[in-house]
């Protein structure tokens, strides 16, 4: 984009900025009931948790399958839906 075209589209861009700011604002102070309450990581669900392998290959296992045979550090990233 050429300089005379964002000065001619400046009203353009401060607004969806300001659109944005303030969306992501009204976000952050949602109370987090209305989001739904977070499980706790205990043991006991996160060794019944199926893992899925990186590479893609489709293969799954239960994470407590790690740590049986020898010790295993797991980071659990809960996706939504």
């Amino acid at each position: 984009m050429s300089l005379p075209t964002i000065m001619h589209n400046w009203p353009w861009l401060v607004a969806g900025a300001v659109g944005a700011l303030s969306g992501f604002v009204a976000y952050c102070n949602v109370p987090l009931a209305w989001k739904g309450t977070p499980q706790k990581a205990t043991l006991e669900w996160l060794s019944k948790a199926p893992l899925q392998q990186l590479h893609g290959s489709g293969a799954s296992l239960i994470a407590s399958d790690l740590w049986n045979k020898n010790g295993a550090v797991i980071m659990a990233v809960r996706r939504p839906g």
